[in-house]
C-alpha cells in the first residue's frame, strides 16, 4: 500500500498542480467584452425574421430597417436630355447617378477600400444573376474606382 502511495503521489501532485493554474488563470482573465460587429451580428438574425422581405448589410445581416445602409455613388452620366426645342449653343444637361449600398455605415467605416471590394462585387454578381443586361465590366470598373476612392 506504502509503494502505490508513492507511486501515485507525484501524479497527484502534477493534477492539483494544473487544476489550480486553470482556476488561476479562469479567474484572472476577465472575458471580453463582444465588438460592436459581433453585437450587431447576434442581432442580425432577429432583424432578418423581423423583415424578411427587406434587404441587409452583407458584413453584419442588419436589415435596412436596423440600420442605416452607407450609398456610394459610382457613376454619373450628362447628357441632352430632354432634347432642347430652342436654338441654343448651350445643351440641357441632366445628370444620372447611380449607386450601391452592400454594406451598413458602420461596417463600411470599420472596414478598409480593400476591405469593403469584396462586398460590392458579390452585390455586383447578384444584378447580373437576375439581370444580364446589368453585367457590365465598364459599370464594374466605376464601382470599384469609387469604393476604392472611399466614397
Amino acid at each position: 500500500m506504502k509503494a502505490s502511495l508513492y507511486f501515485f503521489a507525484p501524479f497527484m501532485i502534477c493534477l492539483v498542480a494544473v487544476a489550480a493554474v486553470t482556476f488561476l488563470i479562469s479567474v484572472s482573465v476577465p472575458a471580453s467584452k463582444p465588438t460592436p460587429f459581433e453585437n450587431r451580428k447576434r442581432l442580425a438574425l432577429a432583424s432578418q425574421e423581423k423583415n424578411p422581405t427587406m434587404s441587409f448589410c452583407q458584413r453584419c445581416g442588419l436589415t435596412w430597417a436596423d440600420v442605416e445602409p452607407h450609398d456610394t455613388y459610382y457613376h454619373t452620366e450628362n447628357y441632352n436630355y430632354p432634347p432642347s426645342t430652342q436654338e441654343s449653343d448651350q445643351p440641357k444637361i441632366s445628370s444620372c447617378t447611380y449607386g450601391i449600398f452592400p454594406l451598413c455605415e458602420y461596417c463600411w467605416s470599420e472596414l478598409t477600400p480593400e476591405e469593403r471590394l469584396p462586398y460590392y462585387r458579390r452585390v455586383w454578381e447578384l444584378w447580373h444573376k437576375y439581370d444580364p443586361i446589368k453585367n457590365d465590366e465598364e459599370q464594374w470598373r466605376q464601382i470599384e474606382k469609387a469604393v476604392l476612392e472611399g466614397k
